[in-house]
């Protein structure tokens, strides 16, 4: 896959990661990538992000439904290098930014908006399932 896979122009970035449009075999794909500053920490923490970069991805590759975003696979650069998730790339942009826009129509849900009630429950969601943080 890596051979394969051109990072085409950064979208943004967090404290450990940052996000990519690419394309892998023409496809356009979003590459989100372990910071290289990461390893160069304390052999435990990056243990720690090792095994979370890999849960996650584990996760990823079990999740098939049309309204959650399509995994491809993961790239590893070599012992010590970089590794990536490769997703579908989302034109319209990330779920937070579809959140934030104030333009944005959601469906209601009897007299409530949706947008409503993502945003009642999300903080509640993201302090039980630690999951939901990587997509929005």
């Amino acid at each position: 896959m890596n051979e394969d896979l051109e990072e085409l122009k950064k979208l943004g970035s967090g404290t450990f990661e940052s996000v990519y449009h690419g394309k892998w075999r023409g496809t356009d794909v979003a590459i989100k990538r372990i910071k290289k500053s990461c390893f160069t920490g304390q052999s435990s923490d990056q243990e720690r992000l090792t095994v979370e970069f890999w849960w996650e991805a584990g996760i990823l590759s079990k999740l098939h439904h049309p309204n959650v975003v399509a995994f491809y696979g993961v790239v590893q650069d070599g012992p010590g290098a970089t590794m990536a998730t490769i997703t579908k790339f989302m034109v319209n942009g990330s779920l937070r930014h579809a959140l934030l826009r104030r333009d944005r129509v959601f469906p209601t849900l009897g007299s409530r908006s949706c947008k409503f009630d993502l945003w009642t429950y999300e903080p509640s969601i993201l302090s039980s399932f630690s999951l939901i943080h990587m997509f929005i």
